[in-house]
């Protein structure tokens, strides 16, 4: 048998280098194919976080910064049930806030939004049952407003600026506005300002008192203000340590300092971002709203009381700190407080109620209470209350909003809302 010439076949070692080629050439294009599939996921995936937070972002922008304050977080539904969003708040520069929102996508594909928010600034009321006069802040200004509900005439719009605060946003107030004696608190500074009037209203006399915090505290923010029937001492809530500054008149009378335990600050129970505050007649309990976990406690002034309860804390020179008082329904943030002349009865005004506590001294000295909770109207949550004074002689409690308005209650029975100015 003849063998062909000219014919050559291949060795197994270029049959398994030519496999080994192929193999690669396929696992290449697989890669790429695999690869294409996962930048096209990834890329919805990015859509999707982006879509998501923009959405979330423009809710909770519409709350204000100090409703924001422990962020949150949460899982979305429905056909983005395996994302989820985390958000914070953070001091930026003054009243201002930084909100920062985090969407993840199952892959780990995460979107960052930020948004800068204006801290809501609280407003005060305070009025003067004997002479119908009351006195309201207005937003973002140094100006009040003057009102005897008695009469028919329009509010008077005043100044109140202090020297050398340049801009002074007027926040909470207090005082009694019939007799001339205003105090206020400046909403964008650590001061306190007190102010003498004529009949007329026009200033006599104004007063300034700054306030330096001790080493290892913030720069106070004064969110409430009380001041005793006599003019003689103010209570100041600080939301930004959870403390009780007291001012008071020093011993020339023609001056305002600051007591030696100011800032007052509860150890067992820390205050949780204190708002309004509320006196009664005797200047024997002041009442605080702790906005973060929407409750009120009292504070015992006289040295007699011995607070008792969960929380209760004795303060050196005075009562002590009581236990927490909560209503139990409802999250929102408490604005503002005021309690009748007679110290029974408490105010609470937070976004949408007006929540009644009815208490009394018990024969250990303790304070029990029953919480009635009322619906605000709609025009009035809208206008975003603030806060509170009542006027027991015409079982009335005034409440101004954000927007510059002055609102009336009835509380004889069922209470019954109305706008004044």
């Amino acid at each position: 048998m003849k063998h062909r010439r000219g014919m050559s076949a291949h060795t197994l070692l270029e049959l398994l280098i030519s496999m080994l080629i192929l193999y690669l050439a396929c696992a290449y294009l697989m890669s790429l194919f695999s690869s294409g599939w996962r930048f096209g996921l990834r890329s919805r995936e990015y859509s999707a976080t982006t879509f998501l937070a923009r959405n979330k972002m423009e809710y909770l922008s519409c709350q204000s910064a100090d409703m924001l304050e422990n962020g949150g977080s949460g899982r979305f539904t429905g056909a983005y049930s395996g994302y989820s969003w985390n958000a914070s708040v953070s001091d930026y520069n003054g009243d201002l806030k930084l909100l920062t929102l985090e969407v993840v996508s199952p892959l780990r594909t995460k979107t960052t939004l930020y948004r800068l928010l204006r801290e809501r600034a609280f407003l005060g009321v305070a009025c003067d049952e004997f002479s119908d006069q009351v006195i309201w802040s207005t937003p973002d200004n140094s100006r009040v407003s003057f009102y005897q509900s008695s009469a028919v005439s329009s509010p008077q719009s005043l100044s109140l600026t202090l020297p050398g605060i340049d801009p002074c946003h007027i926040g909470a107030l207090s005082g009694v506005p019939g007799r001339g004696i205003v105090w206020s608190a400046c909403a964008n500074r650590p001061v306190i300002g007190y102010f003498v009037f004529n009949a007329a209203n026009k200033l006599k006399t104004r007063r300034l008192l700054r306030a330096q915090p001790p080493a290892g505290l913030s720069s106070p923010h004064f969110t409430g203000i009380a001041g005793d029937r006599w003019g003689n001492a103010l209570f100041c809530a600080d939301a930004a340590n959870g403390a009780v500054w007291i001012a008071q008149d020093s011993a020339a009378g023609d001056s305002l300092q600051w007591s030696s335990d100011s800032p007052l600050r509860p150890a067992k129970l820390p205050l949780q971002k204190p708002m309004g505050v509320a006196l009664d007649e005797n200047a024997s309990i002041l009442w605080i709203a702790e906005s973060t976990v929407r409750a009120v406690r009292p504070l015992y002034l006289s040295p007699k009381a011995k607070p008792g309860g969960s929380g209760a804390e004795a303060v050196p020179g005075r009562g002590g700190w009581g236990p927490r008082f909560a209503p139990p329904q409802g999250h929102e943030t408490f604005r503002g407080l005021a309690v009748n002349a007679w110290g029974s009865v408490l105010f609470a005004v937070d976004d949408q109620h007006l929540n009644v506590l009815t208490y009394k001294t018990d024969a250990d000295g303790s304070l029990s209470g029953e919480w009635k909770t009322y619906s605000l109207p709609v025009a009035l949550r809208t206008a975003m209350p603030s806060g509170a004074a009542c006027d027991p002689y015409k079982n009335v409690v005034y409440i101004n909003t954000c927007r510059g308005e002055l609102w009336m209650v009835s509380v004889q029975s069922a209470p019954s809302f109305k706008r004044v100015q």
